[in-house]
């Protein structure tokens, strides 16, 4: 199962929880640049919700443009640290 986040707008959030290319779970919440404070909750919200585990991950997306600067950054230091600690693939997208 692949997270992919995407921070590029710092109006809102959208994470996507893929096990497939067509079954999939996907959830935009708006939040105007309160991404640093939203993306954590809503990643274990999506997981947590659909009966799975951290440890059911086996790769990282991450939105890396165009967008705002530190937009931008927030989705990559969590993607990069959630890669780190599971010990699994990311991928900038």
């Amino acid at each position: 199962m692949i997270l992919i986040i995407n921070t590029a707008n710092h109006d809102f959030i959208e994470v996507i929880l893929a096990k497939t290319d067509n079954d999939f779970v996907a959830e935009k919440i708006t939040g105007q640049r309160q991404q640093a404070e939203q993306l954590l909750p809503l990643i274990e919200k999506m997981i947590k919700n659909g009966g799975y585990k951290m440890s059911d991950l086996t790769g990282l997306g991450v939105v890396s443009g165009p967008g705002g600067f530190t937009a931008l950054r927030i989705g990559a230091v969590t993607a990069n640290t959630l890669a780190f600690a599971l010990n699994m693939p990311v991928v900038g997208i």
